[in-house]
C-alpha cells in the first residue's frame, strides 16, 4: 500500500487501536465538594481455641462446647470541601464529619445456653469539622478544628487526609488489562478510610487499645494487585474501571495490662489478621476522583495471650490461642456537590 493511501485511513479506526493507553490521575478541582459514604461490616465465628499449662496441652473437652458469633459494621458520611489542590493531592482540605457510626453484635452459646451482647459505637468526632492543610517541609497534613469548632486535640492524632484512594492508582498511563502492584500498606485507606475515627462504646466502657490499633496500620505486608479493566459511563460519567485483588496480613504485640493477669504475673498479647480480598475500584476520568469501591472476600482473626508468674509459691506459664474467620464487605460511594 503506497504511503498516500495509508494517511487516508479512517480516523475511526484509530481510535480501536487496542494498545491506547489511558491516564488515571487524581484531579479534583479546587472549591468542589465530595460526599463520601462508607460501609464497612464483617462477621466471623470461633474455629478453634487451645490452652497450654508449663508447656502441656490441656484437653478440648475440658472448656465445654461453646461458640462465638460476631458481627460488627461501621457507617461513616463525610464531607469534603477541596479549598485548595496541589499536583496529585490536596494543598487544603475541610472535612466535616456528618456521620460516624458502628454496631456490634456477640453471640455466645454453651450447654448453658445462649447470650448476647450488643454494643453501638459513636465517635467524638461526628458534628466536628476539621481542615487538612499540606506542610510542604514535612511532606505532611497538619490537622486542626476549623475556626469556631473546637475540640479535643487528641481526636486529631490518628486522622489521616487521605480518602481518595490515590495510592490504588497507577504511576503512568496504562493499557487495558495492564497490572500494577500497590503497596500493602495502602489497605489501611479501606480498613480505616480517614485514620482512625476514634469509635468508642456509647455506654461509656473503654478499651485502651489505641497502641495495638496503630500497630496494626503500620505492619502490613503482602500483596495488592491491580489491573486496568477499561472504561465504563455510570451515570453519564466515563470511568476508569480498576481489578483489584489483596492477600494481606498485619500483626501487634503488646504486654498485658495488671488487670488482665493475676496479681504477681506479667504476660502478652499477639494480635494476627488476614484478608483475602476482591473487587473493583471506578475513578471519574473527568473529574479525578474515585466514583466508587468495592471490596469482599474473608478474613482470618487470631488472639494469642501468654502469662507468667509465681501462683502460691509455684512457677505457672499459661498460653491461649483464639482463632476466628469469616466474611467482609467494605463499600465507598463518592458524590460530587
Amino acid at each position: 500500500m503506497s504511503l498516500h493511501r495509508v494517511l487516508l485511513v479512517p480516523p475511526v479506526l484509530i481510535a480501536l487501536v487496542p494498545w491506547a493507553e489511558e491516564r488515571i490521575d487524581f484531579g479534583v478541582a479546587a472549591e468542589t465538594t465530595l460526599v463520601r459514604t462508607l460501609e464497612n461490616e464483617y462477621a466471623m465465628e470461633l474455629d478453634s481455641i487451645s490452652l497450654t499449662m508449663n508447656g502441656e496441652d490441656v484437653p478440648a473437652d475440658m472448656f465445654g462446647e461453646f461458640e462465638i458469633h460476631i458481627e460488627r459494621r461501621e457507617n461513616f458520611v463525610v464531607t469534603d470541601v477541596f479549598e485548595a489542590v496541589g499536583a496529585g493531592r490536596p494543598e487544603r482540605l475541610r472535612r466535616s464529619f456528618d456521620e460516624l457510626a458502628g454496631k456490634e453484635q456477640t453471640r455466645y452459646t454453651s450447654e448453658e445456653g445462649e447470650e448476647n451482647d450488643d454494643t453501638d459505637y459513636a465517635s467524638a468526632l461526628e458534628g466536628k469539622c476539621v481542615v487538612f492543610t499540606w506542610n510542604a517541609e514535612s511532606e505532611e497534613f497538619e490537622a486542626a478544628f476549623a475556626k469556631d469548632a473546637g475540640g479535643d486535640a487528641e481526636l486529631l492524632e490518628r486522622l489521616e487526609e487521605d480518602m481518595d484512594l490515590r495510592r490504588f492508582l497507577p504511576a503512568g498511563a496504562v493499557s487495558e488489562d495492564e497490572s500494577w502492584q500497590v503497596e500493602a500498606g495502602a489497605i489501611v485507606s479501606v480498613l480505616d478510610p480517614g485514620g482512625d475515627m476514634l469509635l468508642a462504646d456509647t455506654d461509656g466502657e473503654e478499651l485502651d487499645t489505641d497502641e495495638q490499633e496503630a500497630l496494626l496500620r503500620a505492619n502490613y505486608t503482602g500483596t495488592i494487585k491491580a489491573v486496568y479493566e477499561g472504561t465504563r459511563e455510570v451515570e453519564g460519567v466515563r470511568a476508569a474501571v480498576i481489578g483489584l485483588e489483596a492477600d494481606v496480613r498485619t500483626h501487634a504485640d503488646s504486654e498485658l495490662g495488671p488487670d488482665e493477669v493475676p496479681e504477681g504475673a506479667r504476660g502478652s498479647s499477639r494480635i494476627e489478621a488476614a484478608y483475602q480480598l476482591e473487587g473493583e475500584l471506578l475513578w471519574d476520568l473527568e473529574h479525578g476522583h474515585a466514583l466508587s469501591l468495592e471490596l469482599s472476600g474473608e478474613h482470618e482473626f487470631t488472639l494469642r495471650e501468654s502469662s507468667e508468674g509465681d501462683f502460691e509459691g509455684e512457677s505457672m506459664e499459661q498460653s491461649q490461642t483464639m482463632v476466628f474467620s469469616g466474611s467482609t464487605g467494605l463499600s465507598m460511594r463518592f458524590e460530587r456537590k
